[in-house]
Parts: C-alpha cells; structure tokens; sequence
C-alpha cells in the first residue's frame, strides 16, 4: 500500500521524504525518487508515477504505483504595500515600476516560475525603476520589492518576445 501525503506538489517545494509505503522496509522508484526521497525539480511539472515495492522474508514481493501531480505553482498572489504600477506589462526590452511612494535602499528580486532568484538591483531610491530584460528569456516572472527587510510588493512580471 502506499498513500501519500499529497497527490499535488509545488515544483519549489523542495525535497521531501516519501512516507506512507506499506509494510515497512520497502523500497520507493520512479522519476525524481532517490531512496526515500523526492525532488519535485528533476521529475518536473506534469504527472508522475512513484511505486513502493516491498519483498518479505519468504521472498513474496509486491508493488503498488501511485500519482503526483508536480504542479508550476504560479498562483502567487499579487501584493503591494503601497501604489505600484508596472508598465508595460508584458514587455519586450525594458519596462518601469512606478511607486506610490518614495523607496529608499531598497532592494528588487526578480524570481522564474521555479523560484530561482534570477535577477537582484540593489540600493533603489526613487518612484520609479527601470527594470531591463538582460539575458532573461520570455516568460512569466515574479519581482519582489524589499525596503527594510520587509517584502513591500510582490507583482507578476511578463517577458515577450
């Protein structure tokens, strides 16, 4: 038997211990398993199967599969502190955050759907803030604005061709 915790995981979650295979002492296979351990990353988004096989001292053996769904997560909810504008979004070369308010020292993260920081401006003050797209690909981001170690704003940022 196997059940487990989740039959959906973000693919940010992180290594997590398999549980749930019964008996006890058996062991656990499919793609992203590593002993007891699964990694949400190298399986990727999608439906995966994990199968947990147990052989008893009699050398009877058995095996049950079951599914996990490695799910992108990009529902992140949309916050802001303050007034912000991001325009335009989509865009293509560059774009501008405007804030309602003036930032001082602040810091932006740029983060990819996997929640890899990919990108870091440090020391903004100001309203507004030239965001350039660098070598990053098209595609759905997520920019975090932090003034005074305190997350101010958490807004998704789309990349086009």
């Amino acid at each position: 038997m196997l059940n487990l915790e989740s039959d959906t995981v973000c693919i940010s979650s992180g290594i997590f211990q398999l549980t749930g295979g019964s008996p006890l002492g058996g062991t656990y296979s499919g793609v992203g398993v590593s002993g007891i351990n699964f990694d949400p990353i190298i399986a990727g988004n999608g439906y995966h199967s994990i199968t947990y096989s147990y052989t008893d001292e009699n050398d009877c053996s058995n095996s049950t599969t079951t599914e996990v769904f490695v799910d992108i997560c990009s529902g992140l909810k949309s916050f802001s502190n303050f007034d912000l504008k991001i325009s335009p979004n989509p865009f293509s070369k560059s774009t501008t955050l405007q804030t309602g308010n003036r930032l001082n020292d602040a810091t932006l993260k740029v983060y990819n759907l996997f929640g890899q920081e990919v990108k870091e401006m440090k020391n903004i003050s100001g309203q507004t803030v030239a965001i350039e797209r660098d070598n990053l690909s098209s595609g759905v981001y997520f920019i975090q604005l932090i003034e005074a170690n305190k997350t101010m704003a958490m807004e998704k940022l789309i990349i086009a061709d």
